[in-house]
Formats: C-alpha cells, sequence, structure tokens
C-alpha cells in the first residue's frame, strides 16, 4: 500500500530547490529545522526533509555529511526507510564504494518509494551499474526505470543514463543522439553528474569534442553542483 506523509512549506522549498538545482537556496531552508541533523530524529516528517537535504548536500560535494545522516534508522514508516535507502545507495556510489551501495540498494522496495518516484530505485540501480562496468545489467535496470517513469526530471535523466550506457557498449553514434534528446528535453535542470559521466565515457571512447560538449553542458545546466566544478576543472586543467 502506498504511503503518503503529510507535507509541510519547508520540505516542498527543500526538494523544489533540488530539483531545480538551487541547492543553496534549498540547505538555507533546511538550516530552519535543527532537528535534520540530529542524530536522534524521530519525527517523521523532519525524517523527509533530511532525505531531501541530502540530496542537496551530495550535490554540493558534501557526501560524507549525506551519508552520516543517512546512516541513522528513520522511523518504521515504508516511504522513510526507502527514501532512505535509495538516498543512501546513491550517496555510496558518488564516493566510490558501488558494492555496498547495490547492497543498500537491495533493502528497498521501489513500491514504497509511491508512483511517482518508484522509478528512482532503477535509476540509481543503474548509475550504480554503470559505475561497475556491469553495461548489460545496467540496461536491464533502464528498461525498468523507463516503463516506471513518471516525472520530466526521471525521464531525462533515463536518456542521460541510457546515453552513458550506449557509449560503454560502444555505440557511440546512437550514445550521441540519445544525449541529444537528454539536452532537448523540456526539463532542463540539474543533470550534472550523468553529463560529467557522459562527458567521461565519450573521453574515455576518443570522442573529445563531443565529451567537451557534455562537460559544458554541466556546467551551464547545473552551475552550483559539485559535478559542474569538475567539469570545469576537465575543461581547463590547471
Amino acid at each position: 500500500m502506498e504511503l503518503h506523509l503529510p507535507n509541510s512549506d519547508r520540505n516542498s522549498r527543500i526538494a523544489l530547490n533540488v530539483a531545480l538545482g538551487r541547492y543553496a537556496i534549498a540547505l538555507e531552508a533546511a538550516a530552519e529545522n535543527p532537528w535534520i541533523w540530529a542524530p536522534d530524529l524521530v519525527e517523521p516528517l523532519g525524517w523527509l526533509e533530511r532525505i531531501n537535504t541530502c540530496e542537496a548536500l551530495v550535490e554540493v560535494g558534501r557526501m560524507q555529511e549525506a551519508i552520516r545522516l543517512l546512516t541513522f534508522e528513520p522511523p518504521d514508516v515504508a516511504l522513510l526507510m526507502a527514501g532512505r535507502g535509495c538516498g543512501l545507495a546513491w550517496s555510496l556510489t558518488c564516493v566510490g564504494q558501488h558494492d555496498q551501495a547495490l547492497k543498500t540498494l537491495t533493502t528497498v522496495s521501489p513500491e514504497d518509494l509511491g508512483r511517482d518516484y518508484s522509478a528512482e530505485a532503477f535509476l540509481t540501480q543503474t548509475l550504480i551499474l554503470l559505475n561497475l562496468g556491469r553495461v548489460d545489467d545496467a540496461g536491464k535496470a533502464l528498461d525498468e526505470c523507463r516503463r516506471l517513469t513518471v516525472r520530466a526530471s526521471t525521464e531525462r535523466n533515463v536518456l542521460l543514463l541510457e546515453a552513458r550506457q550506449q557509449v560503454m557498449s560502444g555505440r557511440i553514434d546512437e550514445g550521441l543522439k540519445t544525449f541529444a534528446a537528454a539536452r532537448d528535453h523540456r526539463w532542463k535542470c540539474q543533470g550534472g553528474s550523468s553529463l560529467l559521466a557522459l562527458g567521461d565515457a565519450l573521453r574515455d571512447a576518443g570522442r573529445i569534442e563531443e565529451a567537451r560538449s557534455c562537460w559544458s553542458l554541466a556546467i551551464e545546466r547545473d552551475a552550483e553542483s559539485h559535478w559542474a566544478a569538475q567539469a570545469k576543472e576537465r575543461l581547463h586543467p590547471a
């Protein structure tokens, strides 16, 4: 059964600004609730705010802080347990702990995330599998993600991961077409981590100019992110 928690103005502000790539504003809103940062947080709505706040922390490069906050157990509420597990798995793969990330994700039931977000479990699984070099398995996870996708931002994120999966599979031209579809998608915000990784995959395949296009787009579309800073270093090495 799908569980809905009551929302709050603060949680809406955190989640919306994260989705728009406005991480500084999201973290300012989070700072209004000191319980978000407390290890003994037990209030369900506060935990929902924590999960969204941790996404902002990862995006700006404060990954260990996000991992620490998500290591604690939330109240025994299906939505919170799934959201925490998915967020922790994503945070772990972002710091290179891919096997632990995949293990963590096995505790998540996608349906517990609700109809609008169930695809995120498979999106996270795809990312981890690509990071592990398990390209064929990543393609299967992408199929599940695509089947469950509801939100526009997820549609665009699926395209970016699909482009990376195609490039890693050696289907470079197909991957570039998918990248173009992602670039022209109606959802223009965020995506810096996937654009950075796609650029890296293209660079490794010897397609330097196309890689530079991906890194440039990461800077343009996700300017506040840690990934944009890394993209700048790739474009303008010291």
